[in-house]
């Protein structure tokens, strides 16, 4: 009896090893599992809202861009009806200093 008890008792603690193993390997697919879990739940959704914040970013400036091209053209067709202007002030003082 003695010796099946012991073989018995020995059989035991493998099994409780092989347990002991199991449990630790679930323990750390847990831990797994919590950090894909905060990963998908915390991280990727600020990605995203991180994208759509740089994406409304890039829209105000496009349209920054565009009201700054609009004041430019507006200023240039300003300095080209000057530079008009300034041709016929010229001509007509030209014309004032010749017949004096």
């Amino acid at each position: 009896h003695d010796e099946i008890l012991k073989e018995h008792d020995k059989k035991l603690k493998e099994h409780d090893e092989r347990f002991d193993h199991i449990d630790e390997t679930l323990d750390r697919i847990n831990q797994i599992l919590v950090l894909i879990q905060y990963d998908t739940s915390v991280r990727i959704p600020a990605i995203f809202d991180n994208c759509a914040f740089h994406q409304d970013h890039l829209v105000r400036h496009d349209n920054e861009i565009k009201d700054l091209q609009s004041k430019m053209e507006n200023h240039s067709n300003r300095i080209i009806s000057l530079e008009i202007d300034s041709k016929e002030h010229h001509k007509q003082l030209q014309k004032f200093v010749s017949n004096n």
